[in-house]
């Protein structure tokens, strides 16, 4: 099992490290366009949500995290069985930022 940055995640690079028998977390961004497409249209709307609410360094953290079965072959990578959103909006000092992963 290894887990690689969006930086890494390259079919080639993925291909190898399955092909060697190994699993593969990997971090899609919007380099990956195509693949960072077709993962954001899924109904995440309609996925179940673990979420928590935490106060970190005198910010106001709400951790959301939602996790779904894919089709195979999405954005051409053949070996894909889950995928996981992650959402991590922010305030400080009353300002509200947002962080989201695919």
């Amino acid at each position: 099992m290894i887990t690689v940055d969006a930086l890494h995640t390259r079919r080639a690079t993925i291909e190898d490290f399955v092909g060697r028998g190994g699993h593969v977390v990997m971090t899609v961004n919007k380099n990956q366009s195509t693949m960072y497409g077709e993962l954001k249209a899924l109904p995440w709307k309609d996925i179940e949500e673990n979420s928590t609410v935490d106060r970190i360094r005198g910010r106001r953290v709400r951790l959301t995290i939602k996790a779904a079965e894919v089709p195979a072959g999405v954005a051409g990578f053949p070996n894909i069985g889950q995928v996981v959103q992650i959402r991590r909006p922010r305030t400080i000092k009353g300002r509200r930022a947002l962080s989201r992963s695919i």
